[in-house]
This record gives structure tokens, sequence and C-alpha cells, in this order.
């Protein structure tokens, strides 16, 4: 059958259009029976009123003689032509009930019987939900693909009983189409291919993308008699498989399909899973005497094997009794398991079958079967529906009981509401989160992990978090403990330390923090070739990404401290313009702002710390240390008296009188110019290319005129806009490239940092208006 929009049934004759109470088709159809003595009974049909009335002649109607049989039109599930053996004008029509076989004396008269009923089906379906007072009630609802003979649109689609309506929005009351599914055989195309969708121009190409292959892997079809079949193309296995259980649940079929496992999550599913149901006390859910010899999920070949493997595992987890000094086992066993399940995503289901089982209370450790399925859940969900039901109901089910059990089931039910909301993790677990849950209580917190973080004075601050909770979170939070301004405004970052190249790598904001840990776990493992002791963990720093000129009147005591301490980093590291004597007397202020008046003899201690951190190391190479020290001393001692925010105050009004205050520089070889080394400065309004001896700005790209940026070959490039002078020769391009050579991380960093510069200025600029 067509789309709806070419539907022959849209095509009625005014005559056929229904109507309250004209006749809208009458004539006789010849009713077709098993009967050996009498096979064909010929009945007069009058449609009328939304009701089929069966009469033996056209003169017993006239009489005003009550029909033999009365078919309502509501009743009626579907009308189609079928081939009959003796007759090629047949056709069937399927009620609630029973089914009926019929023909009419020609195939133009089947024709037009078959296109009025469907017509007055589909109009009394649609009339009925447009004169409703109360909305109606689908057991489900969602945007959807529908595919047929095809043509491909996008829907929105509500199941109501046993009929599929198809709405252009998601606020219409009206469908635009629907399918009947009475009957109807609803298949699970997971393995076929985009040929099966009948000739989509989008399908016919020859080249397919790997988005359309995913498209492909989550599709159902819904196969009617005498119909071509319609295709339904969802976004993610666990809406498939959601839609498959309501749809076959709507068409009438009761087949168990599965492992005996995936059968009685079926028959809970069907039954609702109510607490006390006997179901939960069956044997595939609570005996667990020996090691799994078998899958409770179904697997083919090389599979099966492997999903075996895990469940052995897993079994092994919670059976063996976690002691404090032997805890490293459980750890490396936990994190063998679900990183095993992150890379095998066929694998996912059968670690919650597994887990649903081993905590059902039959298991006399199974806390440390909760405390597995609480680090497995903030990573991924079940893929199929019936078993994510199944896990919130065993969860729902334990949380009402009272004990450890019952604590970890609370924990474990808020972890599965946030991963739903928020989405699963893109990497295993990692080693502090896997520990911080093993041997703690992890019930006692909303948010059981946390690490440290170094701020820019050198002192450190503990943040807490889950294995959901996002790098933006917890600067969030970070920045409303330390009193400063939102992280987009303050321009504050967070960093971690790389221990491939000993510098520091920047978090996105959309990144989980457990992510972000186990890659740096996994660097880590790869430097020391594996040999990496409990102990060692990544360091997270808190650092300036971007610096608002414009915005410095708002700046928090907070930030300006943290402003002062970056600087001088940059000082030492020689990225700030200083002659010896403004770096003495910036080292005096340091020392102020460090140790308070000056004492009558400066220790050793006090000058090899103020020398290391807020001395250029260039000059300090070159230096007269005698001299340097009793330099210090005097210029320290002349600052007598003054107070912390002072000293703040004039070390900023100092260093911001360079142009380029706050700029992120980054040091480079300009291929242009036989690899001279520059400074890119990244500014909140341009990139400037700066001299790396004497600090002049050689050449400026603002932002506007950039049109793109990032690695080229190994190197950086920066591609802008040039305007063209009216003598140009014709041929000559209106972009201008510039290369710079620097090693592949940094090229990675600063192509992350200018284009989180240019997001957030526009940002930046409409919040500050």
């Amino acid at each position: 059958m067509s789309p709806w929009k070419n539907d022959p049934m849209m095509a009625t004759t005014p005559r056929q259009t229904p109507r309250a109470t004209a006749v809208e088709k009458s004539g006789y159809w010849n009713q077709m029976s098993d009967s050996r003595l009498k096979s064909l009974k010929r009945r007069y049909v009058v449609l009328k009123n939304n009701q089929l009335s069966f009469s033996r002649t056209a003169k017993h109607i006239s009489k005003g003689e009550d029909p033999l049989m009365k078919i309502a039109v509501a009743d009626i599930i579907s009308v189609a032509k079928i081939t009959q053996q003796g007759s090629t004008y047949a056709f069937q029509l399927v009620t609630q009930s029973a089914k009926y076989q019929f023909m009419t004396d020609s195939e133009r008269t089947t024709h037009e019987w078959v296109t009025t009923l469907n017509a007055v089906i589909k109009g009394s379906t649609i009339r009925d939900l447009a004169t409703r007072c109360a909305p109606v009630e689908a057991s489900i609802s969602g945007w959807m693909t529908k595919v047929r003979c095809g043509h491909s649109k996008r829907v929105y689609a509500s199941l109501v009983r046993h009929k599929l309506m198809f709405f252009k929005n998601s606020e219409d009351t009206v469908p635009c189409g629907f399918t009947q599914l009475k009957g109807a055989r609803i298949m699970d195309k997971q393995k076929m291919s985009s040929d099966e969708y009948s000739g989509s121009s989008d399908e016919q190409n020859a080249d397919k993308s790997p988005q359309t292959q995913k498209k492909d892997t989550y599709s159902l079809s819904i196969e009617m008699a005498n119909e071509d079949p319609l295709y339904i193309v969802l976004r993610s296995s666990e809406e498939k498989e959601k839609w498959l259980y309501f749809l076959r649940a709507a068409s009438g079929d009761a087949t168990l399909c599965g492992s005996p496992f995936a059968i009685l999550v079926q028959r809970m599913l069907a039954e609702g899973g109510a607490p006390d149901s006997p179901l939960w006390k069956d044997l595939l859910l609570t005996s667990c005497d020996d090691t799994p010899k078998e899958t409770l999920m179904d697997f083919e070949g090389a599979d099966k094997k492997k999903a075996l493997e895990i469940a052995k595992a897993t079994y092994l987890f919670v059976s063996v009794l976690m002691r404090p000094i032997a805890a490293q086992y459980h750890i490396d066993l936990a994190q063998n398991i679900l990183s095993t399940a992150m890379q095998h995503e066929f694998l996912r289901n059968e670690v919650y079958a597994q887990l649903i089982k081993l905590t059902s209370g039959s298991m006399p450790f199974s806390i440390q079967g909760w405390k597995l399925l609480a680090m497995a859940i903030p990573l991924f969900v079940p893929t199929q529906y019936s078993l994510l039901w199944l896990l919130k109901k065993h969860i729902a089910r334990w949380c009402m009981k009272t004990g450890d059990e019952s604590n970890m089931a609370e924990y474990c039910q808020c972890a599965l509401e946030r991963v739903l909301r928020v989405g699963g993790r893109e990497a295993g677990p990692s080693r502090l989160e896997t520990t911080s849950v093993l041997t703690r209580d992890p019930t006692s917190t909303k948010f059981p992990h946390s690490i440290s973080v170094r701020l820019p004075n050198g002192q450190y601050q503990v943040v807490e978090f889950d294995g959901s909770t996002e790098i933006g979170q917890c600067l969030s939070s970070l920045c409303l403990k330390l009193g400063i301004r939102p992280a987009l405004l303050s321009g504050y970052a967070l960093y971690i330390d790389d221990p491939t190249t000993k510098g520091l790598q920047l978090l996105k904001g959309k990144q989980k923090l457990c992510d972000c840990l186990y890659e740096w776990e996994v660097r880590q493992r790869d430097v020391l070739r594996g040999r990496v002791s409990a102990d060692c963990n990544a360091t997270l720093s808190l650092r300036m990404r971007h610096y608002w000129r414009h915005l410095i009147c708002n700046e928090t005591a907070m930030e300006r401290s943290f402003l002062v301490w970056r600087m001088a980093e940059e000082l030492v590291c020689g990225r700030i313009p200083t002659s010896p004597q403004l770096a003495e007397q910036l080292a005096a202020l340091y020392a102020q702002l460090s140790y308070g008046d000056a004492p009558a003899q400066m220790t050793e201690e006090q000058f090899t710390f103020i020398t290391k951190q807020f001395y250029p190391s260039k000059m300090l190479d070159v230096a007269c240390l005698k001299s340097l020290r009793s330099s210090l001393h005097s210029s320290w001692s002349e600052l007598c008296g003054m107070g912390e925010a002072d000293a703040i105050r004039v070390i900023l009004q100092v260093l911001r009188k360079w142009p380029l205050f706050g700029c992120h520089l980054q040091a480079a070889g300009m291929r242009t110019s036989n690899e001279r080394k520059v400074f890119l400065a990244l500014a909140d309004t341009a990139v400037h290319v700066i001299d790396h001896r004497h600090f002049d700005v050689i050449r400026s790209f603002p932002y506007n005129r950039l049109a793109s940026f990032g690695g080229f070959h190994n190197d950086f490039m920066l591609t802008a806009e040039r305007m063209l002078l009216p003598e140009s020769h014709p041929e000559e391009t209106s972009r201008e490239r510039v290369t710079f050579s620097m090693e592949k991380h940094e090229v990675e960093q600063l192509t992350l940092h200018l284009a989180e510069y240019i997001r957030c200025q526009k940002l930046v600029w409409k919040v500050s208006k």
C-alpha cells in the first residue's frame, strides 16, 4: 500500500465520502465459507452510518426487515484483497472476533469496495480522534522515520490500542495516517540491508555512509497480509527494543522467543512485574549455586564464548569475599569486566542479566554484586528495553527493603535516573572510581568520589563527583566554592597532567571526569610499560584559559589573587617582557605578598624560593647572586607595611601596562620566515604573532578574519581573509596561509584553545551586554 499522501483511499468520490446519514455504498457480495453443501452465500450489503448491514436481497431492506448480520466499521481491523482459488475478485474483512471472506461480480467492484471501506475506516478513526474531549492515552510515542514503497518521511507516532497513529507534529491531535496492527507480523530488521526498503533514493547510493548503516541497524518492519511492508527507523537500540515489545503486544503476537531467561523477562513484562509476583522466585533468577555453564542471553558462535567468560568472571567477583588486604584482586577484576563490556557492546546485556541474578538475595556476598552494579550503571545501560525494565523493577523492589542491599539499591536507582538523563560514558572505570566504590560505602554521600585540584596559588581544593559528573559541573562547583565568577566570565578551566608530554591537557566541559581519569591511566600505563602503582593518581589543575580585558572591573578578590600567581609563572618562563630592574621590583612585591614585611636578614631559603618562583630564569642564570640578593632585600624592605591586597593591586597595575597581558602564549617556529622563533599570543579579539625575544607584534589576525585553523602536515596553520589591492594580480587569492612548526600535542592543544576562545567570545559579549 502506498504512503498516505499517495493513498488511493484518499481519492474517493463524493458519494463514497463518509457521512452520518446518507447511504455510502451498496451492492451484492458472495460470502465464502468452508461448507461443502453451500460454499457461496449471496448477500445484499449496505454501508451506512459507519455500519455494514447484510440482507438476503434489496427487497428485504425495502420491506423494513432486520438485516441478517451487522458489522460496525469501528470493529473492522483491516480490509484487503486476497488471492482465492477459483476467484480473482475476493477480499478479506478482519474484525476483532472473526475473519470473513467475500467476492463480488468483477475486479472493479471489489477494488471499489476495498477502497471505500478503507477510506471509511480511516475517516471514522480520524473523526473519533478529532471529536474527543480528552486526549488519547498512547502506550508509547516518539519520533521515527516511516518508510513504505521507497518513500520515507519523518513522523511522530503514537500507539493507541491496536493502531499506530502518525502525526506531522507532536502537538497534533488529528493523525495524518495510521496502520492497523492486529494480526500484523512485527519483525526486527537488525541484519537487513537497505535494499529491503524497495528503492528509496537514499538507499540506491552505492556508497553507504556509516550513519546510514547505523540507521538500518535500528529498524523494524510491520508486515500485513497482501500489503507492502512498512518499515520504521529509530535512533537507538533501546528505542527499537521498546517499540518492538509494544508493537508485538498490540499486534497480538504472543510468541515468546529467545533464551529461557529472555522468555522469563518477557513474561514478567507482560504481567507487570509486581514486587510480590512468584516469577521473582523463579530458579532462573535465584539459582546461583554453581559457576555459570550457559549464558543468560542468546549469542552465536565466538560471541557466546566471550559472553560465558564474562558471566564466569562476574560470578567469581560476587562469590569470593573481598578482604581489605586483598582488595586489589577485586579492583582489577571489576575493571576488566566493565572495560570488556565497554569495548564489546553485545556483552552489556549479559553483564546486567548476571548482576540482576546475583543480587537477587541468594548469594552470601551479594553486596559485592550491588557495588559492581553501581559501577556499571554510569558506564552503560542495557540495550534491550525489556532488560532495562527488569533492572528498574529489580532495583525498585530492593529499595522497599531494609539493610545494606537496600541502601545500595537506592544509590543504584539515583545513578540509573542520572545516566538515563545525561547519557553513558565513553571509557571504562578508572582505578580511583573502582577503589572508591569497593573500599568505601558509596551510599554515605551523594558524590562517592573525590579528587584534589591544584589552584594557581599552589594550594589544593577537593572536588566531589560521581560516575556521571561532567567537567563543566565540577568547574561550576569549584568556582562557587572559591568565590570566583562562572567559568565563562572568569576564563578558568580544568587541566590534567599528560604523562606522555609532561605538560597540561585542557579538559572539555562535556567530558565525563571519570572518562578523563581512565584515559590518563591508560597513557600512564603505556609510559611506565604497565607498571602503575596504586598511589599513582592524576593531577587536576585550575588555570586561566581566557582573559577578557573588558571585564576586569568585575573581577573578584580571589580572581585577582589567582591572576597574580599565574603571572609569576609567566615571569619565570620569560613570557612577559621585563628589564632587570623591573624584575627585581616585581620579585620584591611577590616576597612581600608571600612573607609579609622583610626580615633584618634574608635567609637562604627565602632567597631560593623568591628567585625560583618569581624571578625570570634566564636572568637568574646570568645574574650575580650576591648583588641580586642585596638589591632584592633592599627593595623588599622598602615595602614594609604593605598589605596583601595592596601588593596584588600594584603587581597587576604594573603588569597590565603590557598590551598583551593575559594572553595565552605558545612558542613556535614561523615557517615562512626561516623558522624564526615567535610566540602565538591568543587574545580576546585576535591571534598575535610576536617576536620571541623582544615581544614586538609581527602580525595580527582578528578572529572575524580567520577562515580556518588547525593541524596541517604536523604543523599549525592559520588561514585568514585579506584585502586585495586594485593592482593585485587577477589570479591572486584573497586568503593567506601562515604555517608554524611545533610539536603534535602542542598543535592539538593550541587548536582546542583557539576554538574555545572564538566560541566563548560570542557568548561573553552576549552575557556582558
